[in-house]
């Protein structure tokens, strides 16, 4: 549920704030809509989004976009939709493999990626599985393009929370607060990188877990077919 239209039912909030989040949503939606058909029909690459600025709008994130943008060439368009309303063709995704969970005994991690390519019959899911080595570490500094993505420099100019479209041009970043609003280029200029960027993992080796959950996985082979134990033990702690 949202949290302002909540507020909004439990009268904590004026009929006028609440018309302009509704606008918001549905202007939000709307331009979801068109690009699906733009993207189905191989305009441009687009990544629609919900609003955690911690997760989704963010230097490291947008620097990792404009590598990526750079190093295939292409541009990339970054979307972030209306907060509480941002429900996506993922979520339906989730809610088929959760289904195809119950009543399913898990024993391995691995058993999960077994279960995601079965969860459709038709055109299944595809699972990748991934290790330590495939998380990269793109907050390193030095090689960042851009050390902010603010769109303002000053006190009351706008802040990250405000960006509403991140486009990633190969070398440069623009940016909308509005969908509707033209694209302007970010008040920080690019920086010129010595040498082509190395970008190392962001762990060298597995993450440790607790010794505390551990020994509680430990206990847990108790119940768990022998050829799976193998797994538990070789788990790394500390």
């Amino acid at each position: 549920m949202c949290d302002t239209c909540s507020s909004y039912n439990s009268g904590n909030l004026n009929e006028s704030d609440y018309q302009i989040h509704i606008i918001k949503k549905n202007r939000a939606r709307q331009e979801k809509e068109e690009d699906k058909k733009k993207a189905a029909a191989g305009e441009f690459i687009l990544l629609t989004m919900d609003l955690e600025a911690v997760k989704n709008r963010n230097c490291v994130l947008a620097n990792a976009l404009l590598l990526l943008s750079k190093k295939h060439n292409v541009i990339i368009t970054q979307k972030f939709l209306e907060p509480g309303h941002t429900q996506m063709e993922c979520d339906s995704v989730h809610s088929t493999i959760e289904r195809k969970l119950k009543n399913r005994e898990i024993h391995l991690p691995s058993d999960y990626v077994t279960i995601t390519k079965e969860a459709r019959s038709t055109n299944p899911y595809e699972a990748i599985n991934v290790d330590h080595e495939f998380v990269k570490d793109y907050a390193r500094p030095e090689n960042m393009l851009y050390k902010s993505i603010r769109p303002g420099r000053k006190a009351g100019d706008p802040q990250v929370v405000d960006i509403r479209v991140i486009k990633y041009n190969i070398m440069t970043i623009e940016v909308k607060l509005g969908f509707d609003e033209q694209l302007i280029p970010l008040p920080h200029r690019p920086r010129l990188l010595a040498s082509e960027a190395i970008y190392p993992p962001l762990h060298p080796n597995k993450i440790p877990i607790t010794v505390t959950k551990y020994n509680h996985l430990q206990q847990l082979k108790a119940v768990l077919p022998k050829d799976c134990h193998n797994f538990y033990d070789t788990l790394p702690f500390v």
